[in-house]
């Protein structure tokens, strides 16, 4: 711009060492050094370091719990049901706050339109360790949206056990103990990624990987995988255990004593079966993918008191 008596009048001539300044002054900027190439006076840019990839920072990782809070990646860029397109935002999010002031001078959108941020292939690299704790899923609010009464024990969002949660189903379990105290024990001990009570009140206790189905048969993984539902109990079935099964299914905790006597009341079966149903309508699944525990190994007996062909029926319905 060309001043003129303190009155702005139109562009001017901008010198060849003005540009040079500015050229600096963005190189700097962006994080950027310039270099000479022969003939003299041919300049090039190169980076004067790496874009930042590999796993999330605990900061970026509360950036993630944030996110899920709230229901948006940022203004304009809500979660929503669907898990994929939601791990994409944030690994954009998350990728545009690390290097904004890296990246190279390319498509004039990248960071600026989600779309286009969304299918670069750096970002997509990013979405494993964006899901390293588990699918990006807001799942106190689809559960309540789909009008189960829903608690939240403080911190589900980061809580979770070792090692990656790629969920292809659900396990349904009995708690033995009852009351607050078990509650507190599935809390402290991250044992499930819900716990329902007997008055049909959800609580959401870990968003990522569980300790809760332990040793169990590659049968009954790659049976739900295909939609596949058991046939009978592993015990029945003679099914031997091969592997851990917490990073394979949502773990649910379910108050019951398991003893045979205590009954399930019919408020505390349709949590059961509205919240399985609404994990499965999210994933795509249908209700072939919820299984008991006692269908995966056979060295346990829960959930005792109900027929697991009659929780998955209502389940179907519910889809």
């Amino acid at each position: 711009m060309r001043q003129d008596g303190g009155r702005f009048v139109g562009f001017g001539h901008v010198t060849s060492a003005e540009r040079r300044q500015a050229d600096l002054f963005f190189a700097d900027l962006m994080g950027r050094r310039r270099r000479r190439r022969w003939p003299r006076g041919n300049e090039a840019w190169e980076q004067t370091a790496p874009l930042i990839d590999g796993p999330l920072t605990p900061s970026e990782w509360q950036t993630v719990m944030r996110i899920v809070r709230s229901g948006e990646a940022q203004v304009g860029a809500p979660l929503t049901g669907d898990a994929a397109r939601n791990a994409l935002l944030v690994a954009a999010r998350i990728f545009c706050d690390r290097n904004a002031l890296r990246l190279e001078r390319e498509d004039p959108l990248l960071c600026l339109t989600n779309d286009v941020t969304m299918a670069d292939r750096r970002v997509r690299a990013l979405v494993p360790h964006v899901t390293a704790r588990g699918p990006i899923l807001n799942l106190a609010g689809i559960l309540r949206a789909a009008g189960i009464t829903v608690s939240e024990a403080n911190g589900w969002q980061a809580r979770t056990a070792n090692g990656p949660f790629d969920p292809v189903g659900v396990m349904m379990h009995h708690t033995v103990g009852v009351g607050p105290s078990a509650l507190a024990d599935i809390v402290a001990n991250n044992k499930a990624n819900f716990f329902v009570d007997r008055a049909g009140i959800l609580t959401v206790v870990a968003a990522g990987r569980a300790n809760h189905a332990g040793m169990g048969a590659q049968r009954v993984l790659d049976d739900t995988r295909n939609g596949i539902a058991p046939t009978g109990t592993a015990a029945q079935r003679g099914l031997a255990d091969a592997l851990i099964g917490n990073g394979f299914y949502y773990g649910f905790e379910n108050e019951n004593r398991g003893d045979g006597v205590q009954t399930w009341p019919a408020v505390q079966l349709d949590t059961m079966a509205r919240a399985a149903a609404t994990l499965c309508r999210r994933h795509g699944w249908t209700s072939e993918r919820v299984i008991a525990h006692k269908e995966w190994t056979s060295r346990k007996v829960d959930p005792a008191g109900f027929a697991m062909t009659t929780l998955r029926t209502s389940v179907a319905a519910l889809i």
